[in-house]
C-alpha cells in the first residue's frame, strides 16, 4: 500500500502551549492507529522510516515532541518550570484523542525509553483509551536510585536554579551505558550497532543535549510514580503490552530491567503481557541493524493480538 507524504497539525495544549503532531497516514482506511511516545534528548521525526512501514501495512502513525525537545521546544531539555511530567501526559493525551478522532480507531501507544516511561504512566491514568501498549527499551527497577536522583535534582535545583543544564544528573544517567560496549568509537556506540545511524544522531543538533535540573526532578519523580505497585494496578488488566528490547541495551539493564518489568506486570494483574528480547541489540532498535526483523516483528504482534 502506498503511502501519503506526512503532515502536520497544530494542537493547544491545556496550558496553551502548541503541540505539532505529526502525521503519517495510509493511501487507503488505517486498520490500526499508533502513537508514538519519542526517548529523552531525541525527537519524533526519527521514527519516520518506522511510520512508512506501518503505512505500507495499513497502519496510521501519529507523533509529537514532547515539551523541551525537537526544533520548537520553549527550552531544550526542559519540560515547565512547574509540575512537566504531569503536563508531558497531558500532552500525550490531546495526541491520543487527535488520532482516535482522525481514524476512528482506538489507539496502540508505542514508547521508547523516556517515552516508554511517560507511555506507562499514561496507560496507568487513561488505558481505557488505548487498545494496545508497545514498550521499546525500557525497565523496571526499585524506585529508591530515583529517590536519590531526585534528592540531587533537588539540591541542584536550589543552588542552580530550576533551568540549569545538569551535567552532573546527566552523566550520573548515561556514564556507565558506553562502558558495555567493546572498543566504542564514540560516546553513543551503547545506542546501536549500526555506526551510520549513531553517527546520524551525534550530528543532529536536535539530539544528545543536557536537561535542566527541573526535568530530572519531574523525570525521576515520574520513574517513582511507574515503578510503584499501585500505579500499575491502575492500568486495565485487559490491556495487552507488549515489551521489546535489545539484551546488550544497558537501560534495560542488558534485558534484566525488561523481564522484571514484565514479571511487575504479571503480579500486578495484567493478563497479556509479551515479551521480546533482541540478541545483541543495544538500545534503539529502530536503528539497530537489526531494524527490519524489529519492524516486521511489531506488524505480527499488532496483527495477531489485535485483529482487524
Amino acid at each position: 500500500m502506498e503511502t501519503q507524504a506526512p503532515t502536520r497539525h497544530a494542537l493547544l495544549t491545556p496550558d496553551g502551549r502548541e503541540i505539532q503532531v505529526r502525521c503519517w497516514l495510509p493511501e487507503g482506511p488505517a486498520r490500526h492507529a499508533v502513537v508514538l511516545s519519542h526517548g529523552m534528548g531525541e525527537h519524533v521525526d526519527r521514527y519516520a522510516p518506522f511510520a512508512r512501514f506501518c503505512n505500507e501495512h495499513a497502519i496510521a502513525v501519529f507523533g509529537a515532541n514532547h515539551r523541551g525537545h525537537g526544533k520548537n521546544a520553549q527550552l531544550q531539555g526542559h519540560y515547565d518550570d512547574h509540575q512537566g511530567w504531569q503536563k508531558v501526559i497531558e500532552d500525550l493525551d490531546k495526541v491520543v484523542a487527535y488520532a482516535a478522532q482522525n481514524t476512528g480507531l482506538k489507539v496502540i501507544l508505542m514508547g521508547h525509553s523516556m517515552g516508554s516511561f511517560v507511555a506507562r504512566q499514561y496507560a496507568a491514568n487513561y488505558g481505557d483509551r488505548l487498545e494496545g501498549l508497545i514498550l521499546c527499551g525500557s525497565n523496571h527497577q526499585n524506585p529508591a536510585l530515583f529517590h536519590l536522583a531526585r534528592l540531587v535534582a533537588r539540591i541542584q535545583m536550589a543552588v542552580q536554579g530550576k533551568r540549569h543544564p545538569s551535567r552532573l544528573l546527566g552523566w550520573l544517567s548515561f556514564s556507565q551505558f558506553n562502558k558495555t560496549v567493546k572498543n566504542a568509537e564514540t560516546d553513543f556506540d551503547w545506542l546501536s550497532r549500526d555506526r551510520e545511524q549513531v553517527g546520524k544522531y551525534i550530528a543532529d543538533p536536535l539530539c544528545g543535549f543536557l536537561c535542566t535540573t527541573q526535568f530530572w526532578y519531574d523525570f525521576m519523580g515520574g520513574l517513582i510514580s511507574i515503578n510503584s505497585m499501585s500505579t500499575a494496578r491502575q492500568m486495565s488488566s485487559e490491556l495487552p503490552v507488549y515489551l521489546v528490547a535489545g539484551d546488550k541495551d544497558p537501560v534495560g539493564r542488558m534485558g534484566k530491567g525488561v523481564q522484571s518489568l514484565y514479571r511487575f506486570f504479571t503480579s500486578a494483574g495484567l493478563k497479556q503481557v509479551d515479551i521480546n528480547l533482541y540478541k545483541n541489540a543495544r538500545h534503539e532498535l529502530f536503528n539497530e541493524t537489526n531494524r527490519d526483523e524489529f519492524y516486521q516483528n511489531i506488524l505480527n504482534w499488532i496483527t495477531k493480538t489485535l485483529p482487524r
